[in-house]
C-alpha cells in the first residue's frame, strides 16, 4: 500500500488504519499507529463529554466500553503491522487484548459500585503495566530499514 503525503497525510493515515482493521499483511509507520491513538482519543473525549448529560453514568462505561472494542480491532492489526516493520512478528501484539480486558473491568468497577473503586489485586497491576511499557516499546521503536521479511519500508514507499 502506497502511503500519502501532503497536508491531509494525518487523515489519510487515520483512514487507511481503518479501512486495514483486519489486515496483518505488511507494514505500518509509527505515525499511522500515533495518528490512530490520537483520534481514537479525541474520540473518546467527544463521546465522554457530549453524553455527560444525557447518560447516567453506567450508560456512559457502557458506551465507553463499546467504543474501546470496536476501535481496538483497527489497533490490533495496526500493531501486528507495526511489528512487522520491526521485522518482529506479529504474536508479540497479542498481550494487547489483555490490557484492554484489564482497563474495561478497572473501568466497569470504577464505576458500577457507586464511586467505590476496588483495587487490583497487586500481581495483576503489575503485569498490566508491564505489558502497556511494552506495547509503548513495541509502537515507538524504530523500523528496519529497506525491505524486510514482511514487505517494503513503509517510509520508502
Amino acid at each position: 500500500m502506497s502511503y500519502p503525503a501532503g497536508s491531509r497525510a494525518e487523515f489519510s493515515l487515520i483512514l487507511r488504519s481503518i479501512q486495514s482493521a483486519f489486515d496483518f499483511n505488511g507494514r505500518a509507520r509509527r505515525s499511522e499507529l500515533l495518528y490512530y491513538q490520537i483520534a481514537v482519543a479525541l474520540l473518546g473525549i467527544v463521546i465522554g463529554f457530549g453524553t455527560m448529560t444525557i447518560l447516567s453514568l453506567q450508560q456512559r462505561v457502557l458506551l465507553l466500553s463499546l467504543m474501546q472494542i470496536v476501535t481496538a480491532i483497527p489497533l490490533f492489526a495496526l500493531l501486528a503491522r507495526r511489528l512487522h516493520d520491526q521485522d518482529r512478528s506479529g504474536w508479540w501484539a497479542l498481550p494487547l487484548p489483555a490490557i484492554i480486558a484489564f482497563n474495561m473491568t478497572d473501568n466497569y468497577h470504577r464505576w458500577a459500585d457507586d464511586g467505590q473503586i476496588p483495587s487490583l489485586p497487586l500481581p495483576l497491576t503489575i503485569i498490566r503495566s508491564l505489558a502497556i511499557i511494552a506495547m509503548l516499546v513495541f509502537t515507538f521503536w524504530p523500523g528496519t530499514q529497506g525491505p524486510n521479511r514482511f514487505g517494503e519500508d513503509p517510509r520508502l514507499v
